[in-house]
């Protein structure tokens, strides 16, 4: 897995969704990343931290980002401090690209259901006559 920085990694995400237009899927993660915190509270305790030692509000841990597109994988390390410019750049790439996703397949039941609505609102509302001899 190739860790790119911020900036590279836009780049061959965008490559990746050019190479997928037409067929393929990209997967895309993201997760908060303890390692480095993790080994540090390790070192500091000598054991295995736990959750609760984890969750520190004080701490400001970076955000993993992985792209999987067949054998090539991709990942960087978002600091806290570069969230919000990376998640504007990602979030062009990402709009720039919607166009090649595949519009939902409707199953059997969904049509059905829909045109037995269409039949019942365009049928003829039954009136009742009372006549009075």
């Amino acid at each position: 897995m190739k860790e790119l920085d911020n900036d590279a990694f836009l780049v061959a995400l965008g490559k990746q969704f050019e190479k997928t237009k037409s067929k393929g899927t990209v997967y895309l993660t993201m997760k908060r990343f303890a390692f480095e915190k993790k080994q540090q509270l390790k070192k500091e305790l000598g054991n295995q931290p736990t959750e609760d030692e984890l969750s520190n509000p004080d701490f400001d841990y970076p955000c993993l980002i992985r792209a999987v597109c067949g054998n090539e994988k991709l990942s960087t390390k978002v600091r806290p401090e570069n969230t919000d410019k990376f998640l504007e750049k990602y979030a062009i790439i990402t709009r720039v690209h919607m166009d090649s996703l595949k519009k939902k397949e409707k199953t059997k039941k969904a049509k059905k259901a829909k045109l037995d609505a269409a039949a019942s609102s365009t049928a003829a509302p039954s009136t009742a006559i009372l006549t009075a001899n």
